[in-house]
């Protein structure tokens, strides 16, 4: 069963959160306007920035001292990112510069999960560590990864333009305020890596992004269980704690159920133990074809029947005449 959206309009809504490319364009809108040329000088030329991005699951992590699992996970996301940038089609010449700086952006998915599962809160002083110390190994990994391929395939050609080719890194670049809320000894290598780096370059310029990989639903939004029944976020609430008061007071946390449930989804039945409640946050009204209003937050994704094959789709990025994909039909 498909559904259409007729509309869709931005507001504010409490939100809670159950835990368990390119646009191709014409050369003709490629140029360097006149402003430009007077401050800049017609040598440079127009570039169009590329996204090469990858992630790992931190879900698969089992624990916080098994940070070193991710070394050669990130290893191949790196090589096999960096092996599109050689192959995929450049359709201006102001895109084909991303050979040059080789810049992909790896980051992570399932990081709401990854604390549930290690017992870690929102804004709690050992989750600010575990944090740090699990984004330092990422970081390290990562240029570690691209040194291994520089010494294998050499540097990208822009290197020389980076500051990593002065030997910096980036403990030595971030924000020293960073040290007001975490201030710990670094467990990584750097200074080794530092020398390796300076040896054999970097094959890529720019090597991590985080990208949105959370979703959030509003109190009205229908969820379906694993009997068939559908329920919105409030009736679960309401039965399970008598009112909404008790949690809408903008304070995120986590909030337990008092009875488990089962709710479907596309792998199966999964039970659910507690949510996160995350505050006020903006959501947007999507209307169905039957008049049916959905409320959910922008990051928020619905799988989408388009062009003949199903993906998902953020909130924000939906379109009139989209087909919903209506798993309990």
């Amino acid at each position: 069963m498909m559904e259409k959206p007729k509309y869709v309009e931005k507001q504010l809504e409490n939100i809670v959160q159950f835990c368990d490319e390119n646009e191709i364009m014409n050369d003709d809108y490629v140029y360097i306007d006149q402003e430009f040329e007077d401050i800049y000088g017609k040598s440079l030329s127009p570039e169009i920035s590329l996204c090469m991005l990858g992630g790992i699951n931190l879900g698969n992590l089992n624990g916080v001292d098994t940070f070193h699992r991710m070394e050669k996970p990130l290893y191949y996301v790196v090589k096999a990112l960096d092996k599109v940038i050689d192959i995929q089609d450049y359709p201006v010449p102001a895109s084909a510069k991303q050979i040059k700086r080789r810049s992909i952006g790896v980051g992570v998915t399932n990081f709401a999960y990854f604390l549930a599962k290690n017992n870690l809160k929102y804004g709690e002083q050992q989750t600010l560590e575990v944090v740090d110390e699990l984004f330092e190994h990422i970081q390290f990994y990562l240029m570690k990864a691209s040194m291994e391929l520089a010494k294998e395939l050499g540097p990208c050609e822009y290197f020389h333009k980076t500051k990593y080719s002065d030997g910096l890194l980036p403990i030595d670049l971030y924000n020293k305020n960073v040290d007001q809320l975490v201030n710990r000894p670094l467990t990584c290598d750097w200074e080794w890596l530092r020398g390796e780096i300076k040896k054999y370059g970097l094959r890529n310029s720019v090597l991590s992004a985080i990208m949105p990989s959370e979703s959030c639903a509003g109190k009205e939004t229908k969820i379906i269980l694993s009997n068939g029944s559908v329920k919105s976020y409030e009736e679960i609430f309401i039965e399970q704690f008598g009112s909404m008061d008790t949690i809408e007071n903008n304070e995120p946390r986590w909030i337990n159920f008092k009875t488990p449930f089962d709710v479907k989804t596309m792998d199966g039945n999964e039970t659910v133990t507690r949510f996160w409640y995350n505050g006020v946050k903006e959501v947007y009204d999507i209307e169905m074809e039957d008049g049916t209003i959905y409320k959910m937050t922008a990051n928020h994704k619905l799988l989408i029947n388009r062009n003949g094959e199903q993906i998902w789709v953020r909130c924000d990025e939906m379109v009139e005449g989209d087909d919903v994909v209506n798993i309990n039909e």
